[in-house]
């Protein structure tokens, strides 16, 4: 029975006309259905991100066999940055938050995403990205991460194209949700060891095992 219907839904996907889904439309809807999935610890009471133009205007597309073939998946990538900072989780992290255009004159706790790659393989997607930290002019924190989301092949295969949107908002939120967790805590372990740096440290950097260094300027 269940075999006849995952046939069902798979020859449905296929036979209806071919159409591009756009996926972040409704994303900001998406994380207020599943808001506290993941709890963030608070490292500030305000700030400004800032996305450059490559991460603010990415747009990815593909195609799937368990979505039908003739239909295609859109991914507009500074979308989901935008709703993920407006949402409830990540303001529990940086407080009030605002998107800035430009990075110029910005004093307090300034955010910067740079997305190297976002895919969408198999049943899961992969975000790659350079998260940036800066207070005013001393650059606190850069690094990049890398965090693959949950694997959605059981969603895929049951509900084929009815499923897909969800499955790609699923497994993206899960990917940058990592991310953002490693980052937070990347950030708290920078203020902790800022509070016991010399004047003269001018920047903190992470070691090769994670832990803040103060590098003198």
């Amino acid at each position: 029975m269940k075999r006849a219907f995952c046939l069902l839904a798979i020859a449905a996907s296929w036979l209806i006309g071919a159409c591009t889904h756009q996926v972040d439309t409704d994303y900001g809807q998406y994380l207020t259905n599943n808001q506290g999935a993941v709890t963030f610890p608070r490292v500030a009471n305000s700030a400004v991100y800032y996305l450059p133009p490559e991460t603010d205007n990415h747009s990815y597309a593909f195609r799937s066999f368990m979505g039908g073939l003739a239909n295609s998946w859109a991914v507009q990538f500074g979308r989901i940055l935008d709703a993920t900072m407006a949402g409830t989780d990540a303001r529990t992290a940086f407080g009030d938050v605002e998107k800035v255009e430009s990075t110029a004159g910005v004093r307090g706790l300034l955010l910067i995403y740079n997305l190297n790659s976002y895919v969408f393989e198999g049943f899961e997607a992969t975000v790659n990205m350079t998260i940036t930290a800066r207070k005013g002019t001393r650059e606190l924190l850069s690094k990049q991460y890398a965090a693959t989301g949950i694997s959605q092949g059981g969603k895929m295969y049951w509900g084929g194209m009815f499923a897909m949107k969800n499955a790609v908002q699923q497994s993206t939120k899960n990917a940058v949700d990592q991310i953002l967790t490693q980052f937070v805590g990347d950030l708290k372990k920078v203020y902790k060891a800022k509070q016991s740096t010399p004047p003269d440290a001018d920047k903190i950097v992470l070691d090769r095992d994670g832990l803040a260094a103060a590098v003198p300027g």
